[in-house]
């Protein structure tokens, strides 16, 4: 409670005298603390656009003319038997010609095909791969799994994108180590910004922290009040960073459903979760108080007798 009051008295000190100073100070905290919202704002809503794509993502099983049922019982227990697939359709290769000529005759309206036609066209499986599997790792899974199922009879040919999976997972693996590039290069900024401010306040006190020293307050009770102070800045500058990044993604949202609706369809957005919110507040309490903690190593041990 004795640090508490301190800090309160510390702090309406800090705003009267250095009121200019100390709003700067909050506002590139804030501008800090806004990137890095903004940046895993981004990171999630990108994130589940891309895991949407690969959600899609399918593995087409072909199969030869030759003892197809026998064959298809057989494979149809592999796939199951695999663990990888959350949706297992079976195309007969008339139903195949079928969708085939549907397709054509509504992009193609000229197209004909005649009906006695041979059906140069494979019986298949889709499969689609479940959510747990749609990583790196799982794409090497499919990728064992499409080397297994291609050495059974029956089995023509497995498509499974291996070019584009590969792209996928470098992909998503670049862009994980780049944001947590940005975001430690950030709270590296905020400690170096909080460290100043907190340097400013020590500045003003340097009189009073003196005769704190000469008379035996304890580190503690010198210190403390100034890793609160840290501390209060950068929670203030977090909470309003998160203010900020949802009035600007609101904003954002309205303005795109009104001009992009068609675009939009399917994509869902969503603002940082509640647990995100606290866990920036958070960063920003324990940023702040090593910021401040940085910039009173000294103090205590005659640093205000020999700074003049």
């Amino acid at each position: 409670m004795k640090y508490f009051k301190l800090f309160i008295e510390q702090l309406k000190y800090s705003w009267v005298k250095k009121f200019s100073l100390q709003v700067t100070t909050l506002l590139v905290l804030m501008g800090s603390f806004l990137a890095v919202s903004l940046t895993l704002l981004f990171l999630t809503n990108f994130n589940t656009t891309v895991n949407s794509f690969g959600e899609k993502f399918e593995v087409s099983v072909y199969l030869t003319d030759q003892n197809i049922e026998e064959n298809k019982s057989k494979i149809s227990k592999i796939i199951n038997d695999s663990g990888l697939f959350k949706d297992v359709s079976f195309v007969h290769k008339d139903q195949a010609l079928q969708n085939f000529k549907l397709k054509m005759k509504k992009n193609m309206p000229s197209f004909v095909l005649e009906e006695k036609s041979i059906n140069p066209l494979p019986s298949s499986y889709a499969l689609k791969i479940k959510k747990d599997f749609n990583s790196k790792a799982g794409f090497t899974k499919i990728s064992e799994f499409a080397d297994k199922l291609m050495g059974e009879e029956g089995v023509d040919e497995v498509a499974y994108g291996q070019v584009w999976a590969s792209k996928y997972t470098s992909f998503l693996k670049t862009y994980k180590l780049l944001s947590v590039g940005i975001v430690l290069f950030l709270i590296l900024s905020i400690i170096l910004i909080i460290g100043n401010s907190i340097k400013s306040s020590i500045s003003q006190r340097r009189k009073e922290i003196e005769v704190l020293e000469l008379v035996g307050a304890s580190r503690s009770y010198i210190r403390m009040p100034f890793i609160m102070e840290g501390a209060f800045m950068g929670f203030l500058g977090a909470g309003l960073s998160i203010l900020v990044t949802y009035l600007a993604y609101s904003w954002i949202v309205n303005v795109a459903e009104s001009n992009m609706g068609v675009l939009l369809n399917g994509m869902s957005l969503h603002f940082l979760s509640i647990t995100l919110c606290v866990a920036i507040c958070f960063l920003g309490i324990v940023v702040g108080s090593v910021g401040a903690a940085v910039c009173i190593n000294r103090m205590n041990s005659g640093w205000a007798a020999t700074n003049e």
